[in-house]
């Protein structure tokens, strides 16, 4: 069943200055989904787990928080996912320019990416929506102009299948995806994601440098903490490579193994510590990106004095949950983001936090250059 609700988002002006369309999806199983115009955000989900309603979706409770903590809960973006150097690439021998807004380069598609948009919402069925998004020629300094669609489906077996469409009348780069972040034991829970037990059916993952583009090698992931083609707990090998180090732990795609890129088969699987729970992703795309939050710690959540702590994610993938029954192998969901700070106490957690709320302010006034810089640039050229 699909049904538009009330809800805390529609109580406040959006970024466009009118309230959201928020609706809520149930299958026969108690599973539900909640879903917002405004930037067709993913906002809950909810699973039965042991008779209770275990919410494994971070989010926040409303509007003003929603624009407030730029970190993409659950949002589709666009046009392009992930980051684009320089902002600038070539199609035909024509160079393009598009807005940077995070260390000179363009991330999900720039600083007004389509997760600020509002999309048009539809239902296409009893347990499926479909948003729409008009994005003209030159928005953001993209070519063309392009009309994506993004299908949300609830199944029976517990399934939220995320299917994407795009057309453009020139020739454009398009990268949907959603940037849902999961925490298995419960999104409000308090304990990161460093617990749960991963496999990724991938032999090799992409490389990056320091501000994440990628260097252009394959490298493999035999041998290192980059391995997960066996399941282990994400902490095992945590921040033990320098490719981590670097990345402030794992924030790397994944080039997936050619027999699961079909969306038949399941491609990489996520079960909550307490091993009731578990998400399988299944995806027609080559590679997924793990991400560890590693930048996530202090975002807000659904509770005012419970910030996000740490979670994992995956994109543009058909994702499946489960609950544990019986002992064997099972399966997993989207990539997760999430940062791990050990708990501390005393002067030690003092420190932790005086360096965090730092490395936060730095990181935002260097944005603000970025793109400050950008947008000088912008307007020289026009």
């Amino acid at each position: 069943m699909i049904k538009e609700i009330s809800h805390l988002m529609g109580e406040s002006a959006a970024f466009d200055g009118r309230p959201a369309r928020v609706f809520s999806i149930s299958n026969k199983q108690g599973m539900s989904v909640t879903l917002m115009d405004i930037g067709a955000t993913w906002l809950d989900c909810s699973v039965p787990v042991d008779g209770q309603m275990r919410e494994v979706l971070l989010s926040v409770a409303d509007m003003p928080r929603h624009i407030k903590h730029g970190t993409y809960l659950g949002a589709t973006v666009g046009r392009y996912a992930n980051r684009i150097t320089g902002g600038k690439f070539s199609i035909e021998g024509t160079e393009h320019t598009v807005l940077a807004n995070q260390s000179g380069n363009c991330l999900h598609g720039g600083p007004d990416g389509f997760n600020r948009r509002r999309w048009d919402a539809e239902i296409t069925g009893e347990l499926s929506l479909r948003f729409t998004l008009v994005s003209p020629d030159g928005d953001q300094g993209f070519p063309g102009n392009l009309t994506a669609q993004v299908e949300f489906t609830l199944t029976e077996q517990n399934a939220v299948e995320i299917r994407y469409t795009a057309e453009t009348d020139k020739a454009c780069p398009v990268n949907l995806t959603n940037h849902a972040y999961f925490n298995l034991s419960g999104a409000e829970s308090g304990a990161d994601c460093l617990g749960h037990s991963l496999q990724v059916r991938a032999a090799r993952y992409v490389a990056t440098n320091a501000v994440g583009i990628p260097t252009g090698e394959l490298k493999q992931v035999e041998g290192n903490g980059f391995d997960f083609r066996q399941s282990k707990a994400i902490k095992q090998d945590f921040l033990t490579d320098e490719d981590q180090k670097q990345a402030k732990g794992y924030d790397h795609a994944f080039v997936l193994d050619s027999d699961v890129q079909d969306g038949e088969r399941v491609a990489a699987t996520l079960v909550s510590p307490d091993r009731k729970l578990s998400m399988s992703v299944l995806t027609t795309k080559p590679a997924i990106q793990v991400y560890t939050g590693n930048y996530l710690a202090g975002t807000p959540s659904r509770q005012e004095s419970t910030p996000i702590t740490a979670v994992w994610p995956l994109k543009r993938s058909i994702s499946r949950m489960h609950q544990i029954t019986r002992s064997g192998r099972i399966p997993f969901c989207n990539p997760v983001n999430s940062i791990y700070i050990p708990p501390r106490t005393g002067l030690i957690q003092s420190l932790v936090n005086f360096w965090y709320e730092v490395s936060i302010l730095a990181r935002t006034l260097l944005r603000a250059f970025f793109y400050l810089r950008a947008s000088l640039a912008n307007r020289t050229l026009l």
